[in-house]
């Protein structure tokens, strides 16, 4: 028996969800009612077995957070094949082509925009679907938007490939939803299964890390980059804890947000007119950086342009101490974006003097040499997936370098 529910707005109604539990999604489509309704639909599905019928049922997945994504690379082929493993390195999953991150205990396998998977963190398969455009592209909680390639037409799917009400779903990411509701932007939490207590509209949002989310206005014409945008930054009441007034915003996960009130782009602008925020709309650090990256809550990385040359910085803000890095080691890549970090005291870096990636913490030790062609942010349970040699890896701080061929006990789908 599956049970579908509708709230009174119109939106997927999310309430039998629970931070700890990943439940089949309840899915409700609009039908003009303003009262719940409530519809029950008797499914009688039965699958032949050595010697008796059981129904197809689909039970309760626990989330678990001790799954670890990983890749390897086929050595015929160099295909890159990816998989999930648990906490005592049994693959529960293994194909062709890329898994991204889990949200409410689903992701994907993505072979590539025609082919994907839909797959929960047990290693169950289910529906294939083909990817939208990247912008209307979103995924969790055993929903997907999907994409009609002979029609031109993106929609939305449960697991099972049922098509589903959109109900102006943006995209989704850990608890919340982003919902477009007549021009606008708004968050829904999912496990709350209602809108945020202090709910606001925003011409545009952003998802929520370590529960904050940047928030922006739109404000003047700008002949360089078209519309231009003000942007803050809210906590997962609502609150507006920096207004949008900031012309660049990002929130890097320490209590910290990098911003300006002058630049857009720092990166094509190069301007030393970047400084850091406190969630007080307080400045940490003047607007006189070309950008900041913060590490830790009290060491930030400082990028300086001086003399058509650039280097990086590592500053205390508490102890005002400062280490200048080796003028060949960038947090910006080769495709100009900037290094993030995680729950760890190390982001990572790119040698221009190789073109290769690596790790360094807080206090400039390197925790893995340049070695890296690639690596895959979003690491699991402190596993990140790394390129080295045309090879993937697995990288973990005190493990090392570890093969997923060697390291791994591949029985269970073989």
């Amino acid at each position: 028996m599956v049970v579908i529910y509708v709230r009174d707005d119109g939106l997927i109604d999310f309430s039998h969800y629970t931070s700890d539990k990943v439940v089949s999604p309840r899915i409700g489509r609009t039908y003009g009612e303003k009262n719940k309704l409530l519809i029950v639909i008797l499914l009688f599905n039965f699958c032949i077995f050595s010697c008796s019928k059981s129904p197809i049922r689909h039970p309760i997945i626990k989330a678990n957070n001790n799954v670890t994504r990983f890749s390897m690379t086929d050595g015929k082929t160099g295909k890159r094949y990816s998989g999930i493993f648990d906490e005592d390195k049994n693959v529960l999953l293994y194909g062709e082509g890329i898994i991204p991150p889990f949200i409410g205990g689903f992701s994907y396998l993505q072979k590539n925009y025609s082919a994907n998977i839909a797959i929960d963190c047990t290693g169950k398969t289910y529906t294939e679907f083909e990817l939208p455009e990247v912008y209307e592209s979103f995924y969790g909680y055993g929903i997907y938007s999907t994409y009609d390639n002979k029609n031109d037409y993106s929609y939305v799917i449960d697991k099972n490939g049922n098509i589903i009400n959109r109900n102006g779903i943006v995209t989704m990411f850990g608890d919340f939803a982003i919902i477009n509701k007549n021009g606008k932007m708004t968050y829904f939490n999912i496990i709350k299964n209602s809108y945020l207590p202090n709910n606001n509209y925003y011409d545009d949002c952003y998802n929520f890390f370590n529960g904050y989310a940047k928030v922006a206005m739109k404000d003047e014409q700008s002949t360089t980059y078209g519309l231009s945008k003000s942007y803050g930054l809210i906590d997962t009441e609502g609150n507006l804890l920096i207004p949008c007034e900031y012309s660049y915003l990002e929130y890097r996960k320490q209590g910290y947000a990098t911003a300006s009130k002058t630049c857009k782009d720092p990166v094509w602008e190069k301007k030393a007119e970047f400084g850091l925020l406190d969630l007080n709309n307080n400045w940490i650090l003047e607007q006189k950086y070309n950008y900041i990256v913060p590490i830790t809550d009290s060491v930030v990385a400082l990028w300086m342009i001086e003399h058509n040359s650039d280097y990086w910085i590592l500053h205390n803000i508490k102890t005002k101490e400062s280490l200048k890095l080796n003028i060949n080691y960038s947090l910006v890549n080769n495709i100009n974006i900037f290094s993030t970090n995680s729950e760890f005291d190390y982001l990572v870096y790119f040698d221009t003097s190789n073109e290769k990636y690596g790790f360094i913490n807080s206090k400039g030790k390197i925790i893995l040499n340049a070695l890296c062609e690639k690596i895959e942010p979003f690491p699991d349970n402190g596993y990140w997936q790394v390129l080295i040699n045309d090879k993937w890896m697995l990288f973990k701080e005190g493990e090392g370098i570890l093969d997923p061929e060697e390291y791994l006990d591949f029985k269970s789908v073989k």
